[in-house]
């Protein structure tokens, strides 16, 4: 592939895209002028026969189709002429309604538990993750520098005493530290204000991919919700004015850093930080997953696996220079991420409490959240 096909698209200026509209009114116009112009000369000729009467027909087909569709988009944004004809204007007239419908669309397609987990369920996070650790090309990334007298000191531990120490620290003091406010501290500290915008500009980016994956069942929706005397074409527009408005959208607020949607945006999170922190119900689930998830790991050996892979590794590459001692750790991770990948039912009990808490979320700002997207 060449250098200029590895090129992005140029984006368009607000001038550029202006004048491309009114380059394609321009040339649309024109075509319906040519067809008309064709029609009627084949009207006034004198003589007929069967080719006179085809180019004819074609021409009137292609008037009709052309006013059709120019009814179809007018009769969308604005009376047609000026004329108050019954159920056109739709979206100034019905803009509220739209947001709402879309909103609630929305919020009981995407935003419910079923579509959550399906998702979650299909990525399988915790899979991914062994997956990642596992990988060779990734160790460089998972170890620190480990000093020489690491070695020596894993052999003066006694194995039955780390044990204890790891299940005593799992059991009383990561019990004690509630899980939800320190997710809450964590979130508050990591979201500042730019995190955020390119947190909403990347949830836009992918509204418009589902939008794209899912665009047969949302224009069966819209043919299900609008009239059953409207034409196919104007849910068809419908649809596409749905993509549009997402595009415009994301552009706008790409550009526009004071578009009312980021103060929107803010307060939902800083009402999720606070509920995480504060909200009695939030800390109370929070503790159930993590109480779920330490008896989980508690019941079974992965921690000691873990210290006797640690310990193994590190004994062995005893003595070895500066630039290899963190060898052993890696390898230790990638090894943990072995036999995660092989413990489908650690993996089946770390995505159950993932998506029980993901779960919860929606269910706390589902409502929110599709508010969000009718306004």
């Amino acid at each position: 592939m060449s250098q200029a096909e590895k090129q992005e698209p140029t984006k368009l200026t607000d001038e550029e895209k202006l004048k491309e509209l009114n380059r394609m009114k321009l040339s649309a116009t024109g075509f319906l002028a040519g067809v008309t112009l064709i029609f009627l000369v084949m009207v006034l000729l004198p003589v007929h026969n069967f080719w006179t009467e085809l180019v004819q027909a074609t021409a009137e087909a292609a008037m009709v189709g052309a006013m059709a569709d120019w009814f179809a988009v007018t009769a969308l944004f604005r009376h047609p002429m000026g004329l108050k004809i019954p159920h056109t204007a739709i979206i100034p007239t019905s803009k509220d309604q739209i947001g709402e419908r879309l909103g609630q669309f929305f919020q009981h397609n995407f935003l419910t538990g079923d579509a959550i987990t399906n998702k979650l369920q299909s990525m399988n996070i915790a899979g991914r993750v062994a997956g990642w650790l596992k990988t060779p090309s990734n160790k460089d990334q998972l170890a620190n520098i480990v000093s020489k007298g690491l070695a020596g000191i894993v052999r003066a531990i006694d194995d039955e005493s780390v044990h204890r120490v790891i299940r005593n620290a799992l059991e009383n003091r990561l019990a004690k530290v509630p899980v939800t406010p320190v997710l809450g501290k964590f979130l508050e500290n990591i979201l500042t204000d730019n995190k955020r915008k390119y947190l909403i500009l990347g949830i836009m980016k992918m509204s418009g991919r589902l939008l794209k994956d899912y665009e047969i069942p949302i224009r069966i929706k819209i043919a299900e919700e609008t009239p059953w005397w409207f034409p196919a074409p104007i849910d068809d527009k419908i649809y596409d004015r749905i993509v549009t408005m997402i595009s415009q959208l994301k552009d706008n607020l790409e550009v526009n850093h004071s578009n009312p949607l980021y103060e929107q945006f803010d307060n939902l999170i800083d009402q999720l930080i606070h509920d995480l922190k504060h909200s009695e119900a939030f800390i109370e689930r929070g503790e159930m997953i993590k109480t779920e998830l330490l008896d989980d790991t508690l019941s079974g050996d992965l921690p000691i696996k873990v210290w006797h892979t640690i310990k193994s590794r590190l004994i062995l590459h005893e003595g070895e220079s500066s630039s290899a001692t963190h060898e052993p750790i890696a390898r230790g991770l990638m090894e943990i991420g072995e036999a995660l990948s092989h413990d489908l039912a650690m993996q089946d009990r770390l995505n159950n409490g993932i998506e029980t808490g993901i779960r919860h979320l929606i269910n706390q700002y589902g409502d929110e959240i599709g508010k969000l997207i009718a306004h």
